[in-house]
C-alpha cells in the first residue's frame, strides 16, 4: 500500500495528532476521576483501622505500598529508567525525596483526622485544594480561563470562604492539608519522569524509615500487625494497593490535562468524604453545611458544562 503524499498528507497530519490528543485527555480526565473517586471513599478503610496508631498505619501505607508496585516495576522493565534518575539527574532525586515527604504528611494527618472524628475538616481541606492547584496553573502555567470558569471559581472560593467565616478560626487542618497536596500534584506534573517510576522511588526513599519503626514497634509489642488477627493484617498490607493504585491514576492523568481542569475534578473526593461523614459517620450538618455544599456543586456543574461545550479536557 502507497503512502499518501501532497496535501492530503498534509491535512491528515494534523487531524490524527488531534485525534491522539483527544484520546490521551480524556484517558487522563478518566484516571484522574477514578483516582479521586477512590479517595473519596477511602475515610471507610482507614475507620476499619481505628485501632491502630494514625502514625503506624502511615507507616504501613509506605512499606506495602513499596512492595506493591515492585512487581508493576519488574514486568514492565522500569528499573532501567530509575537507574538512570538515581545516576544522571540529582535535581530529580532531590525532588522525589521532597514529594515522598509532603506526601508521607498529608498521609499521617488525613488518616488522624479521619479516625479522631473530623471527618467534615477532612473533607474542607479537600475542597480548597482545586483551588490551590487552579491558582498554580494560572500563575505558574499561565493557563488562560474565560468568563464561565471564573465565574465557578468565584462561587466556588465564596462557599469555601463561607465556611471559614462560619468555623470562626484558621482552619488548620483543611489549609494544610489543601497546601501539602497542591505542591505534591504541581511536583508530579512538572516531574520529568513517568507515574511509576516516580512513585516507586518516593516509596523506596521513606520505605526504609517506616520499616524499621514498624519493626521497633513490633519488637516492644506495641505493633497491631501479625499479632493474632488476619483480618487486621490483610487491612495493614491492603494499604499498599488502595495507595498505589490511585496515586498512578492521579500522577498519569495530571500530566495531561490542564491544571484548572485537575482543579476542579478534585471536588469528587471531598464531596464523597462530606457525604460520609454527614450520613455514616452522622458528624453535624447544619444549613452553613448545605451552603457551602450548594456553592461547591454549582461551580463544578459550571465548569463541567463549560468544559464539555469547548472539549477542554
Amino acid at each position: 500500500m502507497s503512502t499518501p503524499t501532497g496535501p492530503a498528507a498534509e491535512t491528515s497530519s494534523p487531524a490524527l495528532s488531534s485525534a491522539s490528543e483527544d484520546s490521551s485527555s480524556l484517558t487522563g480526565l478518566l484516571s484522574a476521576l477514578f483516582a479521586f473517586s477512590v479517595w473519596g471513599v477511602l475515610p471507610i478503610y482507614w475507620k476499619a483501622l481505628a485501632t491502630v496508631d494514625s502514625f503506624e498505619i502511615m507507616c504501613h501505607r509506605m512499606v506495602w505500598s513499596f512492595f506493591t508496585l515492585l512487581p508493576f516495576m519488574f514486568f514492565q522493565g522500569r528499573f532501567g529508567q530509575v537507574l538512570t534518575c538515581l545516576k544522571k539527574n540529582k535535581a530529580n532525586v532531590l525532588t522525589l525525596i521532597g514529594s515522598s515527604c509532603l506526601l508521607a504528611g498529608n498521609w499521617y494527618l488525613y488518616i488522624w483526622a479521619i479516625n479522631t472524628g473530623r471527618v467534615l475538616e477532612a473533607s474542607l481541606g479537600y475542597f480548597i485544594n482545586p483551588l490551590v492547584n487552579i491558582l498554580f496553573g494560572i500563575i505558574i502555567f499561565r493557563e488562560k480561563i474565560g468568563r464561565v470558569v471564573r465565574l465557578a471559581i468565584a462561587i466556588a472560593a465564596a462557599g469555601v470562604a463561607y465556611q471559614i467565616v462560619v468555623l470562626g478560626q484558621m482552619p488548620i487542618i483543611p489549609l494544610t492539608l489543601a497546601i501539602s497536596f497542591g505542591i505534591y500534584g504541581l511536583i508530579r506534573k512538572v516531574m520529568q519522569l513517568p507515574a511509576l517510576p516516580g512513585l516507586f522511588m518516593e516509596s523506596l526513599f521513606v520505605m526504609p524509615f517506616a520499616g524499621a519503626y514498624i519493626f521497633w514497634q513490633w519488637r516492644l509489642g506495641n505493633s497491631p500487625i501479625f499479632n493474632g488477627d488476619p483480618a487486621l493484617d490483610l487491612l495493614l498490607i491492603g494499604t499498599g494497593l488502595i495507595t498505589s493504585l490511585p496515586l498512578l491514576c492521579f500522577a498519569y492523568g495530571a500530566r495531561r490535562i490542564r491544571m484548572t481542569t485537575l482543579g476542579l475534578l478534585q471536588y469528587t473526593n471531598p464531596t464523597i468524604v462530606f457525604l460520609l461523614g454527614i450520613f455514616l459517620y452522622h458528624e453535624p450538618f447544619s444549613v452553613h453545611n448545605l451552603i457551602t455544599f450548594a456553592c461547591i456543586w454549582t461551580a463544578l456543574a459550571l465548569y463541567t458544562w463549560e468544559t464539555i461545550r469547548n472539549r477542554r479536557w
